[in-house]
């Protein structure tokens, strides 16, 4: 295996064959670094990290930074045609990442010598790129803990900055699907207690439902579609998720505008058939209603902490609010914004 040390290939030509690639990002005097691996160099480098259009499809902090950067360069500190996916490689990419110090500083700091890694300048440690540790290959994101909170309170404002944009593009992409009624990424599990018999639940942002086991049992696993439909404000849907809930009109409740439609395709069918049914919330309604008018203004994209009439609203000490509760409504109290605990 040649180790090519601090070699610079120019990213037009770099090789087909495995590679253990550094990028750096030269940013205001200092420089970023990512540490990566790829079978085909070439299509990696090239044809992905430097090329504009795939970074806009696919962007990340990495991406993130190299538009923003006053040049960007490659590195093949390891190279060879042997080279192939598997422990061997996750191994020289985790050293040449430690080495590099392309890791969050938690990481570097354990898998670093402790003198080591204190001899390295303060505005230094927090240059490194990669989300997560190289031995961590083969793991969804799911499975090892991700560096959402360490983004979010980085002494670095860029890393601070990309934590605000990822989070708000998860939340619209996630939200337009809802909306589009793609299929479902998430879950259905067994309902708490006795309605664990019949029912599963499942989540939709910060709401759970209730839904018919029986309904769920049939669909094909991989094609179950949710989709909230929103009918214009002041109509009522024809299949409100709160239908059946105790809600006065008068209070003119968001939550009556939306519908939530389960729809998949049925197993072992010969024939391709369709079914689909319409979610209905359950429960106390003066506290089910204010959780979907709370869903519904995520849905709008509204600003979900602003104070509402018939709200449910998460704890959040930084907002002053120490437990969860709902607000009421100034038709019933001038005090409709003082909490009532959940």
């Amino acid at each position: 295996m040649n180790l090519v040390s601090l070699k610079k290939i120019s990213v037009e030509k770099p090789p087909e064959h495995g590679v253990i690639y550094l990028i750096f990002v030269q940013m205001d005097g200092s420089s970023y670094r990512y540490v990566g691996q790829s079978t085909n160099g070439r299509r990696r480098i090239e044809s992905e990290h430097f090329s504009p259009s795939y970074r806009n499809k696919h962007p990340n902090f990495l991406y993130f930074l190299m538009e923003r950067s006053e040049s960007s360069f490659s590195l093949l500190p390891i190279s060879a045609p042997d080279l192939k996916s598997g422990p061997i490689m996750n191994i020289l990419e985790q050293w040449t990442a430690v080495v590099f110090r392309a890791l969050l500083s938690h990481d570097l700091k354990v898998n670093m010598p402790s003198m080591s890694y204190h001899w390295i300048p303060s505005e230094e440690v927090d240059k490194g790129i990669n989300i997560r540790e190289p031995l961590a290959q083969g793991l969804a994101f799911n499975e090892w803990p991700m560096a959402n909170n360490r983004f979010k309170n980085s002494p670095d404002s860029l890393k601070r900055e990309w934590y605000q944009v990822a989070r708000d593009k998860e939340i619209t992409d996630r939200r337009e699907s809802f909306l589009r009624g793609d299929i479902f990424d998430g879950s259905f599990w067994k309902a708490l207690g006795w309605y664990g018999k019949a029912d599963y639940e499942f989540q939709i942002w910060s709401v759970k439902f209730r839904v018919g086991r029986s309904w769920i049992d049939r669909f094909e696993d991989d094609g179950i579609r949710v989709k909230c439909e929103l009918s214009p404000p002041g109509e009522r849907h024809e299949h409100s998720v709160i239908r059946g809930l105790y809600g006065p009109r008068k209070y003119n409740d968001p939550a009556a505008r939306l519908g939530i439609k389960i729809s998949g395709v049925f197993r072992g069918a010969h024939i391709i058939k369709n079914g689909s049914m319409w979610v209905r919330m359950e429960g106390n309604g003066d506290k089910s209603i204010p959780r979907c008018n709370r869903l519904v203004d995520w849905l709008e994209d509204l600003d979900t902490e602003e104070l509402r009439p018939r709200r449910w609203y998460p704890a959040n000490k930084n907002l002053g609010r120490p437990y969860c509760g709902y607000t009421r409504h100034p038709l019933d109290t001038e005090d409709w914004k003082t909490f009532v605990k959940d």
